[in-house]
């Protein structure tokens, strides 16, 4: 049950963070999200809506290819994030701010889809692709997820011009960061790096401990 509670808090943050900054200051700062942001400064169309039916096929990858566990999990963020979404968009403020809304924006988002993470769920949508690319690649979920993120942003420099799209940029390399910050610091295991000129003697010990444990 916890960790269907990280996929809500999570996807609470994201969304909340995408009608203060994102969609606000016009960053398309990669996933669906950004492809909500460019077909509603091309079309007024709800970004949640457009969310909505990109996220169902997706859904349904991310089932097949990420097992039914993360599907279930995948399932509540995929409608949990526009449903925050779409009933937040009356906010009485907003940050007009690419540079801010890039720096926090970014920084919410990671911190929002690391907890997602955590929780071994996803928002659906382009995370879920995200996700894919860690599971068959060997990248981290935020170098992943910045690879996905930047084939939006290339679309979104031809709508918005190059200057946003590289404020948005920005917030996905802030994004990529906090969501590895996040991950590693709640991560049970830690890197230990030994230097040593008594490598066999080193190792020796270890193994010891290890068996003894």
């Amino acid at each position: 049950m916890a960790e269907f509670g990280y996929v809500l808090f999570g996807s609470t943050l994201i969304a909340l963070a995408y009608n203060i900054f994102l969609l606000p200051s016009r960053l398309a700062a990669g996933g669906v999200s950004g492809i909500s942001t460019i077909v509603y400064e091309l079309y007024q169309f709800n970004p949640a809506f457009v969310q909505w039916m990109i996220n169902i096929p997706l859904f349904f990858l991310g089932l097949i290819l990420l097992g039914k566990d993360f599907g279930m999990k995948s399932l509540l963020g995929t409608f949990f994030v526009p449903l925050v979404i779409w009933i937040s968009t009356d906010l009485p403020f907003a940050i007009n701010n690419p540079l801010l809304a890039a720096i926090y924006g970014g920084s919410m988002i990671g911190v929002g889809l690391g907890i997602v993470y955590r929780g071994r769920g996803s928002t659906g949508g382009l995370s879920t692709l995200g996700q894919i690319v860690k599971k068959y690649s060997g990248l981290s979920s935020g170098y992943a997820q910045f690879i996905v993120d930047g084939c939006v942003v290339v679309t979104s420099a031809v709508v918005f011009g190059l200057e946003i799209a590289l404020f948005a940029m920005i917030s996905i390399f802030v994004m990529s960061k906090v969501i590895d910050l996040v991950q590693l610091q709640a991560s049970p295991s830690k890197l230990v790096l030994i230097i040593t000129e008594r490598e066999a003697q080193i190792q020796t010990i270890i193994g010891r401990k290890l068996t003894a444990a």
